[in-house]
């Protein structure tokens, strides 16, 4: 066997490896990565969301929001977010599934599953470590959000990039995790299951929510 035909095999041997792994996306400003599968692509996002990655044909999006939050309210940022999130979908008239806890490398997420007309369900992941509050969303156009691999597998990729005490506790209404799941469990998922159209509209949701809770 001749050392050229060993090296075009291991080159594209090499080449179907690589073009078959999933790619990671790292967020060091807020302490973690994750990653999203092959033949995903990602997308912009409006705030509150740093980033949105969706499937090759669109019919599957998983939603990204990071926030710093105030070290008064680290204790009780998953409840809150949490509870507001579950608020803003029952309010719209959405079918809230199964909550459970799920623990992901060491980090414990509270989860909610909720049913939108059309068809579409979704899937939503909540924690919070360190001084950082994490809210992700993963949405089915045609099929079980909470049971999709794809979507599982993302979730199940999060790791923080150093380490930081997980914060499961009470809610507070008042807090800005709180805020961001209300957005979670409405215009967030909104906007997305419309196929990532209009993005600016979650942003400006999002800035009228800040200036009146701003402190006057």
């Amino acid at each position: 066997m001749s050392a050229r035909f060993i090296f075009l095999s291991c080159a594209i041997l090499s080449g179907l490896l690589g073009s078959a792994s999933a790619e990671t996306l790292s967020f060091p400003e807020h302490n973690f990565s994750l990653q999203i599968p092959q033949g995903w692509t990602r997308t912009e996002a409006p705030a509150p969301a740093i980033a949105a990655a969706k499937n090759a044909d669109g019919q599957k999006i998983f939603v990204i929001i990071a926030t710093p939050v105030p070290k008064n309210e680290q204790d009780t940022a998953v409840q809150s977010m949490s509870s507001a999130a579950k608020k803003a979908s029952k309010a719209k008239g959405w079918k809230i599934g199964a909550e459970r806890r799920l623990v992901v490398k060491g980090t414990e997420f509270d989860t909610y599953t909720a049913e939108i007309p059309g068809g579409i369900t979704a899937m939503s992941w909540m924690t919070s470590a360190g001084s950082e509050a994490y809210a992700f969303q993963g949405l089915h156009k045609a099929g079980d959000a909470s049971g999709d691999a794809e979507l599982q597998s993302i979730i199940e990729s999060f790791r923080l990039l150093s380490p930081a005490s997980v914060n499961m506790s009470s809610q507070d209404t008042n807090s800005v995790a709180y805020r961001i799941g209300r957005l979670v469990g409405g215009p967030c998922a909104c906007i997305f299951v419309l196929g990532l159209l209009v993005l600016a509209g979650l942003g400006i949701v999002w800035l009228i929510r800040r200036k009146k809770a701003a402190p006057r």
